[in-house]
């Protein structure tokens, strides 16, 4: 899926979940009080962006990322966890993204190096 086509689904998903929020506070929705503490699930919208995006080795890595900020901000926003106790983990889920941004280049690298599969002869 092209870098355009990425957008545009993400964009739509917004839309959708705007929406949707939107019609439950219409319908006076008793879980519509939690809406606006949803607003990190941005992030995971993001996230399944970058894993539909096929171009770029770096799509896991990227996508992880913005797990990991949609789970955080997730955590913070109702009071499970706030980010004064859980900011070290930003430093590690950077380090985390750097490993898998390193083994995606290896993996891809050797994918390019080793010569196509041949077909086998079946005697």
């Amino acid at each position: 899926m092209r870098q355009e086509e990425t957008s545009r689904l993400t964009f739509g998903l917004i839309l959708v979940l705007v929406g949707g929020a939107l019609l439950a506070r219409e319908f006076h929705m008793s879980w519509f009080g939690h809406i606006g503490r949803l607003w990190p699930l941005v992030f995971f919208a993001m996230a399944a962006g970058q894993l539909a995006n096929t171009e770029g080795g770096l799509k896991l890595a990227r996508a992880t990322w913005f797990i990991f900020l949609g789970s955080i901000f997730l955590l913070h926003t109702f009071r499970v966890a706030s980010l004064r106790d859980t900011w070290p983990l930003f430093i590690v889920a950077a380090g985390v993204s750097l490993l898998m941004e390193q083994l995606t280049r290896k993996v891809g690298r050797r994918d390019r190096s080793e010569p196509p599969p041949q077909g086998r002869d079946l005697k």
